[in-house]
């Protein structure tokens, strides 16, 4: 039951996290938005006891016509839904209307433009490799509805321009943007939580500040923009940039998301300063150029703590600690891992330090195949805990040599 996977999610989190998503589910349940079936075409009902009713969504979709409106009632319909046609597809109670498919394909897959879809809880698609809802169209309008719990991407615009993504309400799912600038920086995205917080959607603005948490951020073709002192958990992707330039990320937390921080044709921007942990992929940058990303704690990541693709290069990675993750770096393009003699920590290095000048005296290979290499792998940084090991036997050797002495000058007397 959805409603068993949400509560669960919900009690998994944080104690903040599940205080607002209790009082996100007790407003969603007494102040719902009403459905409105006006409409230029007729209404076909499923579900329910009327005469003539469909039984399956799908069957009330391939027999309607262009602009007709379907009405589902109450109750949980497990099936994968194609909108193939312009139609508006409106649930009766979001939190009773329920599409729990766990088949291989997208809960709710949208081709047509101007479609609009409305008073679902999409939940519990569990294969990762489709989405709770795929659009691959313009022109739609996605509102009022619970996404929860899908594996793959809860919702997931490919391709599509213009479309409206208001008032629903995300659990441990969030937005996915793959394509083109129109297909980043055309859509309205307003009044959507994930967790209970907040997603931020800037589009073609610049010089602005982002802090406080929040449950995702998305950049639009933006400029100059500071992220900061901010935390994000349990997103399919917490931060994201698209088609942006010369921002900054600076002293965030990122955890238990699918995708860290994503840049895809973002260039120029700085990463610093973050805690990146507990997610698949901590950094994943695909078509993006002349990033500095530096000073990074990249923990336990599931996949990959660093992901590099795509045509990215010129890209400058350096004095991150990258520490327990399935695998460290993954970058078959052409990047450089080091600045000014100085590269990164890597708990899975195996060199040496002979001359103990704190730089690994052999090269760490990055994956796939090694072309790519931090040439000065750092032994550990200024907080690890080797160093800090170092730092403690020192003072101890002191009080015992000063100890010594004090025995010494009272054997004299």
């Amino acid at each position: 039951m959805c409603g068993f996977i949400i509560l669960t999610g919900i009690m998994n989190s944080k104690k903040n996290v599940k205080i607002s998503i209790i009082l996100m589910l007790f407003v969603i349940y007494f102040f719902p938005v009403e459905t409105c079936l006006a409409t230029d075409g007729n209404i076909l009902y499923v579900g329910g006891a009327g005469s003539g009713n469909y039984t399956n969504i799908q069957d009330g979709i391939d027999h309607a016509e262009q602009g007709d409106t379907i009405y589902v009632f109450k109750g949980t319909y497990h099936e994968h839904i194609r909108l193939h046609k312009k139609i508006n597809l409106v649930g009766e109670d979001k939190l009773y209307t329920i599409l729990d498919y766990n088949g291989s394909n997208d809960t709710v897959y949208v081709t047509a433009d101007g479609c609009a879809f409305n008073g679902f809880t999409i939940c519990n698609n569990i294969n990762t490799s489709y989405s709770g809802i795929n659009i691959q169209s313009d022109n739609n309008k996605i509102t009022n509805n619970i996404i929860a719990n899908n594996s793959g991407w809860g919702l997931y615009l490919y391709y599509s321009a213009n479309c409206t993504l208001a008032n629903n309400t995300f659990i441990r799912d969030s937005i996915n943007i793959v394509g083109n600038l129109p297909s980043w920086n055309t859509h309205i995205i307003k009044n959507n939580t994930v967790n209970g917080w907040g997603i931020d959607y800037y589009k073609n603005i610049d010089n602005q500040t982002i802090s406080g948490d929040l449950g995702q951020i998305i950049l639009a073709n933006c400029t100059n923009f500071t992220i900061k002192n901010t935390s994000i958990s349990n997103a399919d992707q917490a931060i994201v940039l698209g088609f942006s330039s010369n921002n900054s990320i600076v002293n965030t937390s990122i955890s238990n998301s699918t995708y860290g921080i994503r840049l895809q044709y973002a260039s120029e921007n700085t990463i610093t300063g973050n805690t990146i942990e507990n997610n698949d992929y901590g950094i994943y940058v695909t078509h993006s150029f002349n990033n500095n990303i530096s000073e990074n704690n990249i923990y336990s990541n599931n996949v990959f703590g660093c992901w590099i693709c795509c045509s990215s290069n010129g890209n400058t990675i350096y004095l991150n600690d990258f520490t327990s993750n399935e695998a460290s770096a993954y970058d078959a393009i052409n990047n450089q891992w080091y600045q000014n003699g100085k590269g990164n920590h890597w708990s899975d290095y195996k060199g040496l330090d002979e001359d103990n000048n704190g730089i690994g005296d052999t090269p760490y290979n990055i994956l796939p195949d090694g072309r790519n290499q931090d040439l000065y792998p750092v032994v550990y940084l200024k907080n690890d805990n080797k160093e800090n090991k170092t730092y403690g036997f020192e003072i101890i050797l002191s009080i015992c040599a000063a100890f010594i002495v004090i025995l010494w000058k009272k054997k004299l007397r």
